[in-house]
C-alpha cells in the first residue's frame, strides 16, 4: 500500500477525499466543484481516507491470511492494474463537469477505441494474475465487481456534477480497487 501511495504521490487518495468533500458538502454542482478544487481537506474527505485505508488494510490482511505472499502480491498488482485501466472508461464516456476544463480535460479525452483497449488490456492482465493466484471463477467475479462499481459511480457523478473531473477519475480508481478486493474476500 505504501509503495502504491508513494509511486502516485497519493494522487488517487487526494482525489477520493476531494470528491467526498465536494459531494458531501456542496448543495449544487457549482459549489461541489468549488469544494473539490479547494486544497483543504474537510470532514467527509478525512473520513473517506480513513475508511478507505482501513478497508484496504483489512482486505489485505484477509487476502494474505487466505493465500500466500506471492498470490497476495499478484492480487494487489491485478487490483491496481484493473482499477487504473477502469478509470479510462468514464473519462472517455462522460463529459467534463467543469465548463472551463480542469486537469483531466487539459490532457484531452481518450477516444472510445482507447478506452476499450485500456479496459481490454488492463482487465486481461488482471484476469491472468487473479486466475493464477485465486482461480478463474473468482477472477471473473472480482473483475465484474470492479466494472460494476465504475458504472455505478459514473452514474452517481453524472447526478452530482454532470460529468467527470480529474478528482472523480481518481476516486473511480480507488473505489473500483476496493470493490475488486471486497469481491475477492466474499468469494474466497
Amino acid at each position: 500500500m505504501v509503495v502504491f501511495v508513494l509511486t502516485t504521490g497519493a494522487l488517487h487518495e487526494d482525489a477520493l477525499a476531494d470528491v467526498a468533500d465536494g459531494f458531501g458538502g456542496g448543495a449544487d454542482k457549482k459549489r461541489k466543484i468549488e469544494i473539490m478544487r479547494d486544497s483543504q481537506i474537510g470532514t467527509y474527505g478525512a473520513t473517506s481516507l480513513i475508511l478507505s485505508i482501513l478497508l484496504y488494510l483489512a482486505f489485505l490482511v484477509q487476502i494474505i491470511s487466505s493465500t500466500n505472499l506471492l498470490s497476495a502480491g499478484l492480487i494487489l498488482i491485478a487490483a491496481n492494474v484493473a482499477s487504473t485501466s477502469a478509470m479510462v472508461w468514464p473519462w472517455a464516456n462522460m463529459p467534463p463537469a467543469r465548463d472551463n476544463g480542469g486537469l483531466s480535460s487539459s490532457h484531452g479525452v481518450p477516444s472510445q477505441e482507447t478506452a476499450t483497449m485500456a479496459g481490454i488490456i488492463g482487465f486481461s492482465i488482471a484476469f491472468v494474475l487473479l486466475g493464477i493466484s485465486i482461480g478463474i471463477i473468482v477472477a471473473v467475479l472480482a473483475l465484474a465487481f470492479c466494472a460494476g462499481s465504475v458504472f455505478l459511480f459514473s452514474i452517481y457523478c453524472r447526478k452530482q456534477i454532470g460529468g467527470h473531473t480529474g478528482d472523480t477519475l481518481g476516486a473511480t480508481k480507488k473505489i473500483s480497487e476496493l470493490c475488486l478486493l471486497f469481491a475477492l474476500i466474499i468469494a474466497t
